[in-house]
């Protein structure tokens, strides 16, 4: 198992698409939690 990979904020955005409430999976303990894709 790897270690957590650390994203900015701009990467973020462009995975869930602005944070789009279509890509809103649900609301975990710490916030809501998102789908998204990463390109690369």
């Amino acid at each position: 198992m790897q270690g957590a990979t650390c994203m900015t904020l701009e990467e973020l955005r462009s995975a869930t698409n602005n944070f789009s409430s279509s890509n809103l999976v649900g609301h975990g303990m710490f916030g809501e939690v998102y789908n998204g894709l990463l390109h690369g």
